[in-house]
């Protein structure tokens, strides 16, 4: 989406969302959806959940049900006051399903990343975000061909210090009130000797003070867990996602005996299983794309919203693209990216845009060479696909 009217692009989307008489299904009974949940049960009337998945419908979440996309289409053509918010990152298909029904992007439905931002601020002037990643590692115990953090081909990888953390969250959280959920990434976590005291910070400075609502640990099961990481994530309630490689790589993955020492201890874990990995067509040099308004297209199709990352000061509103930039694929051009040091409150509306997907020229730099994710991306590889070899 292209900046047509910067600071002043929800002023009207504003309007509809503060009104107190709609009532909201939440379109996502995942860990967004909760965490949402947590945040606004007392602000808005929210009705229950929505989920395609059948074994989350007829089940209670927070005592809330759980009703399936056609339940809630029946009740949306009774009741104009029946709002939804998309709290997952398909896009493509819930408002899809929306679009097909005659709903309205904004008016009738709204996504979590925005309904949120824009609700605290025009609300409360506060600024809320529903979720952000930071590395710690850029080591890994694989080599993924088609990583699409393209943590391989980084020259150089390392390990992210403590100190260096410390800066990158105060610079965040000097533009944000509150985070949903804070994904901490690598490569694998697991490779950072300093993990648990990097954990252990972030946990007394925002966790306990409420400035962040979850946080999720990102691994490939390979390395265990060590007592005093599990201890931290039994106390603080950290999630731990891994995703599945063992049709690439059999035998190396400790999937069963991780998920067996984390059900002991009761700790929360998502266990993540694709069919297939997208191609975003590294090394390619151009995707084919030239004009603007294609690249434009391109950009406004490809965006889940939930993924921007923090990294060397700057916020990157695509995972993908920062990683890119962290492993010198793309260089990393200034109207790409939000400057998280140089903190402005009359700016706070421009962040809470560039959180949303606006930007200068409605698409990235990298766009020109991506092949975009889950939502236009039919390109497929499969999951885990190992370089053989050494990298050049």
């Amino acid at each position: 989406m292209k900046w047509r009217n910067k600071g002043k692009e929800f002023d009207e989307v504003a309007i509809i969302i503060c009104n107190n008489k709609n009532k909201y299904y939440l379109w996502g009974a995942g860990v967004f959806g909760v965490s949402f949940f947590d945040n606004f049960k007392n602000k808005i009337n929210i009705l229950g959940f929505i989920d395609s998945d059948v074994q989350k419908q007829a089940k209670l979440i927070r005592n809330k049900s759980v009703n399936s996309p056609e339940f809630l289409r029946e009740q949306m053509d009774q009741d104009d006051s029946i709002k939804v918010i998309v709290t997952n990152g398909w896009i493509k298909d819930c408002f899809g399903k929306l679009n097909d029904w005659g709903k309205f992007l904004n008016i009738d439905y709204f996504h979590v990343n925005d309904f949120m931002s824009i609700y605290m601020f025009y609300m409360e002037n506060k600024v809320y975000t529903i979720s952000a990643n930071i590395g710690v590692t850029s080591k890994c115990t694989l080599k993924c061909e088609k990583c699409m953090g393209l943590i391989p081909y980084v020259k150089n990888p390392q390990n992210v210090e403590l100190e260096e953390i410390k800066l990158e969250l105060k610079q965040y959280f000097q533009w944000v009130d509150c985070l949903g959920v804070l994904g901490i990434g690598g490569g694998d976590v697991l490779l950072n000797p300093r993990l648990t005291d990097i954990i252990k910070y972030i946990a007394e400075e925002y966790l306990e003070n409420g400035k962040i609502e979850d946080l999720e640990l990102y691994t490939n099961a390979i390395i265990m867990p060590n007592e005093d990481l599990l201890e931290l994530c039994q106390k603080y309630n950290i999630i731990i996602r891994f995703s599945d490689y063992s049709k690439e790589v059999p035998k190396r993955q400790k999937i069963q005996e991780l998920i067996e020492l984390l059900e002991a201890r009761q700790i929360r874990y998502d266990h993540v299983k694709w069919d297939n990995w997208y191609d975003i067509g590294f090394p390619q040099e151009s995707n084919g794309l030239i004009t603007d308004e294609d690249l434009q297209r391109h950009y406004e199709k490809c965006i889940t919203k939930l993924c921007t990352t923090i990294y060397k000061g700057k916020l990157y509103f695509c995972s993908v693209h920062a990683g890119a930039v962290g492993a010198g694929y793309c260089e990393a051009y200034k109207e790409d990216s939000f400057n998280l040091a140089e903190y402005n409150p009359d700016r706070r509306k421009e962040f809470i845009e560039f959180n949303a997907g606006y930007c200068e020229k409605g698409y990235l730099n990298f766009c020109k060479r991506c092949n975009g994710y889950q939502n236009i991306n039919t390109s497929y590889v499969p999951v885990g696909r190992q370089i053989r070899g050494e990298i050049c």
